[in-house]
């Protein structure tokens, strides 16, 4: 389970420089396409959707989301995934991005 502590912000912000949103994304991206469906890929996913919600919160990491290219597609996809805990988290997750200028516009195009 994670903690639910928010990070400290030097921890946060080697998280960011560090590439960690892109990391999660990859790794939720992979746990997508894998032809296997074993309940640890579902939590894989679980985890890596809660992450990226903790990540959002903050601004530094909303923008570090969708500074990412492929971020929304990503996201997008993940509705895809056979768990409704999932849909209802990227579900959130969209719902925090549409409510941003740049999230929004990343949506509609």
């Amino acid at each position: 389970m994670l903690d639910t502590q928010p990070p400290s912000s030097s921890w946060f912000a080697s998280f960011l420089a560090l590439d960690g949103a892109q990391a999660l994304l990859d790794v939720l991206s992979h746990s997508q396409t894998r032809a296997t469906h074993e309940p640890e890929e579902g939590e894989v996913q679980v985890q890596c959707v809660s992450c990226l919600a903790a990540v959002i919160k903050r601004k530094a990491g909303m923008e570090a989301v969708l500074a990412r290219p492929h971020a929304v597609t990503c996201l997008l996809a993940a509705l895809e995934l056979k768990s409704s805990r999932v849909q209802r988290e990227v579900l959130e997750l969209l719902l925090r991005v549409a409510l941003t200028p740049q999230g929004t516009a990343k949506l509609l195009s």
